[in-house]
């Protein structure tokens, strides 16, 4: 009989399992391959986060810059406005000069008209000269005086002009200045430059209100006057008219007295005069510098809407 090998009696070996450590090594790549997705998803969350935040502050940059060019714009137009009332503030100065003159015109024809009533009532109620050099003297000034007397009749059928107080208005337009201001300037020199003119408009307005102040208190208060005396004549004038000449004596030292307070009148708004004249010099000297200034800003302003000065 036959026995049977001794080896094929043993148990056979353990296989390898086929594939593990492929399989290890195909775990650890796909861990690395997943890490590796994982940063790159990151970085791709993280830049278009920041991209976000970019656009957004661009976008809100631009808003800004918009709405500082709009302001620029709205400065542009009123500062154009406010350098156009020169010539009107001009307007209203004319008349302050031609005021004056005519005042003291009126009064150099009272004092003459006074003069020669109380000239004439002289003449009319003496005795006649003795010598014919005094008589001549009294015919002429009774010629040189009937021509005065009889325009001032014709005078008093018309209506007397009355004063006219003057009205010196800027209409200086502030309302861009006084809503928004100059802080938010980018161009912090064209901000300083703005708010100057402003000042500049504020000084104007107080000047304006000092020389308004002056004149009509001024005439207000001589016309005041004047009418006084105009009524203080009329009361002592006889009523219905003097029917002679010699009824007139009484008033004589009255006639006297006005003249002189006329005359007072006179020189008095040659002084008021003169100091509105200097006043006037010191407005336009203010106004002279601010057209200066404004002629210097709206060439920056110009430059400043075509290219904006950028937030630093």
């Amino acid at each position: 009989m036959t026995q049977p090998a001794y080896e094929s009696s043993q148990p056979s070996p353990p296989r390898p399992v086929a594939g593990k450590d492929e399989e290890k090594k195909g775990i650890d790549i796909n861990v690395w391959e997943l890490t590796i997705d994982k940063s790159i998803d990151f970085l791709l969350v993280f830049v278009g986060l920041y991209a976000a935040i970019q656009v957004q502050k661009w976008q809100d940059d631009r808003k800004e810059q918009d709405a500082y060019v709009e302001l620029l714009r709205s400065y542009d137009e009123e500062l154009k406005h406010n350098g156009s009332r020169r010539n009107a503030i001009e307007d209203d100065l004319t008349p302050i000069p031609r005021t004056f003159e005519q005042f003291r015109s009126d009064a150099d024809a009272a004092g003459k008209l006074l003069g020669c009533l109380d000239d004439v009532i002289d003449i009319g109620t003496k005795p006649r000269p003795r010598t014919l050099r005094a008589s001549q003297t009294n015919a002429a000034r009774i010629e040189e005086c009937a021509p005065i007397l009889d325009a001032a009749d014709e005078e008093n059928k018309e209506d007397d002009k009355p004063f006219a107080p003057i009205v010196i208005s800027p209409l200086y337009r502030t309302e861009v200045f006084q809503t928004s201001g100059t802080k938010t300037f980018t161009n912090k020199d064209l901000g300083f430059q703005i708010a100057a003119i402003y000042s500049d408009a504020k000084k104007v307005e107080e000047k304006v209100a000092e020389i308004e102040g002056l004149y009509n208190s001024s005439f207000i208060q001589k016309q005041g006057e004047l009418i006084a005396i105009s009524a203080e004549l009329d009361d002592a004038m006889p009523p219905g008219g003097p029917g002679d000449i010699s009824q007139l004596i009484p008033i004589q030292p009255l006639l006297k007295r006005v003249t002189r307070e006329i005359r007072t009148h006179k020189y008095d708004t040659t002084r008021i005069q003169s100091v509105l004249d200097a006043r006037i010099e010191q407005l336009r000297a203010l106004l002279d510098g601010m057209g200066e200034k404004l002629a210097e800003v709206n060439g920056s302003l110009a430059r400043e809407i075509a290219n904006p000065t950028k937030k630093p």
